[in-house]
């Protein structure tokens, strides 16, 4: 199956490309968001003690690249990649790199797709890779309410 994929991925690339002599055009644009956190409660009822204080106070960090490659009008790919959600102060397996000596894996693929239209059918869009999805699409919710969530397959579109 990976085998074919390539293969497929490899033919539209070379479909959608063929006969061109120009440069690639290479967009980039990403995405940095910081937030502080703090709660506290004056009673702690799980515990049964009435006087203990329960309190979070924390800050997160997160940043997204996503880098899009255009060859034509016909092929596209986008890869994304996300740093983060990294809890400042904080190591282990629930934030890498928030701790001193900063190091660690926290860089992770968000999204990697090849869009692309087959010569002749330019109103067909496939999509092969990881990308968003969203459904049902609505701007009301900037998204969706039900599922926005990146996945990984094969889409064909009529655009």
């Amino acid at each position: 199956m990976k085998k074919i994929f390539v293969l497929f991925a490899l033919a539209a690339m070379v479909l959608g490309a063929a006969g061109l002599a120009h440069a690639l055009d290479v967009k980039a644009k990403g995405q940095f968001i910081a937030n502080y956190t703090y709660w506290s409660t004056a009673k702690n009822f799980r515990d049964g003690d009435s006087n203990a204080n329960t309190m979070h106070n924390s800050m997160q960090h997160r940043a997204r690249l996503y880098m899009d490659f255009r060859a034509n009008e016909n092929v596209n790919m986008q890869v994304a990649f996300e740093i983060g959600d990294v809890t400042w102060g904080k190591s282990g397996s629930g934030s890498v790199g928030g701790d001193v000596s900063a190091d660690g894996k926290s860089v992770e693929v968000k999204r990697a797709y090849l869009e692309f239209k087959m010569p002749g059918y330019t109103s067909l869009v496939t999509t092969v890779g990881t990308m968003g999805a969203v459904f049902p699409s609505s701007g009301f919710f900037g998204g969706s309410a039900i599922f926005d969530d990146d996945v990984t397959g094969i889409t064909v579109a009529n655009k």
